[in-house]
């Protein structure tokens, strides 16, 4: 019985919801007209829905999924305020100055992924962007000279646009058999200037995706095991690749010991092992211990990278 109530009360109160504000119908004949007197037809609305969550709130807000006519990749999400005839970014109050800006830039998006597949050809199995960063499937594992070749076909893609693309583009490099990616590159176009900040990639600088990728995982590991006689509680910091060789990697791994001055006797980080990796021979070559005591755990990773090879050095420090 009780149960039966507690039904019919929650029916009724989706009913008295759902009945509050505009109805759908109502509030999508609103965003057609809106469209039509303000973009002549220029967008077709590919999702029209209310959110049951902001339905209390707000009875009148509508979420939206405009695609461009002209190009039907290119969708544009917004909520439709149907009281005010408004339109705002989504999960938040700004209102849209111009639905047109937003889809020439998401235009000129897709045009760029288009160039870059043309440049690469069948050695991009799929290209997407996001913000500034290139999202590169490829057939193979990449090798040195590849990755020479790579940087220089995106560059010159991206120098075709520099007033949609004014910085410098990380491409995140997988494989089918490593989905996640092991590799980023870092690619600079001309009209990009970042001579004013005090840390810069140096141009074509291959970086290494140290946490979560399947490869880092796998030498993590391995290095791990290296450690294990010396210490147990140890935590991945960076890793560095060799920029003419991309089997050698260094690797920094931060190590702790219990503190018993520590809230609820917290492990606390006491020092750092930089470890020169072999991923050909999976062995570690070299080994060499940081203590916390003689140097400063603040800006570690420059103090480390001071102490690489040239071959491994990424970045450039402006003090």
């Amino acid at each position: 019985m009780i149960y039966r109530k507690i039904q019919i009360t929650v029916f009724l109160l989706c009913a008295v919801l759902f009945s509050c504000g505009i109805s759908n119908e109502q509030a999508k004949q609103g965003l057609v007209k809106f469209l039509q007197e303000n973009h002549q037809g220029k967008y077709q609305i590919k999702t029209f829905k209310k959110q049951v969550k902001e339905i209390s709130l707000e009875p009148d807000m509508f979420w939206v999924e405009l695609e461009l006519k002209e190009n039907s990749n290119v969708i544009i999400s917004f909520q439709w305020d149907a009281n005010r005839k408004a339109l705002y970014l989504p999960k938040g109050k700004h209102e849209v100055a111009s639905i047109d800006s937003i889809a020439r830039k998401k235009l000129s998006r897709e045009r760029m992924v288009s160039d870059l597949k043309k440049s690469l050809g069948s050695n991009a199995l799929n290209i997407s962007i996001d913000r500034s960063y290139i999202n590169l499937r490829l057939d193979r594992e990449p090798e040195i000279d590849f990755i020479d070749s790579l940087s220089i076909q995106i560059k010159n893609v991206l120098e075709q646009y520099p007033q949609e693309w004014n910085t410098e583009a990380r491409v995140n490099i997988s494989t089918s058999k490593n989905e996640t990616g092991f590799l980023q590159l870092i690619v600079k176009p001309k009209h990009y200037d970042d001579s004013n900040l005090k840390e810069q990639f140096k141009p074509n600088a291959v970086l290494v995706n140290a946490f979560g990728s399947e490869k880092a995982t796998d030498v993590t590991q391995k290095i791990f095991k290296t450690l294990e006689k010396r210490t147990r509680s140890r935590q991945m910091l960076k890793m560095w690749i060799n920029q003419q060789n991309l089997n050698d990697l260094y690797v920094a791994v931060e190590v702790e010991k219990q503190n018993p001055r520590a809230p609820k006797n917290l492990p606390t980080s006491y020092g750092v092992y930089l470890a020169k990796w072999n991923a050909k021979d999976f062995k570690v070559d070299k080994l060499r211990f940081f203590n916390y005591a003689s140097i400063s755990k603040r800006g570690i990773v420059q103090f480390l990278e001071g102490r690489l090879p040239e071959a491994y050095q990424i970045r450039t420090y402006t003090n």
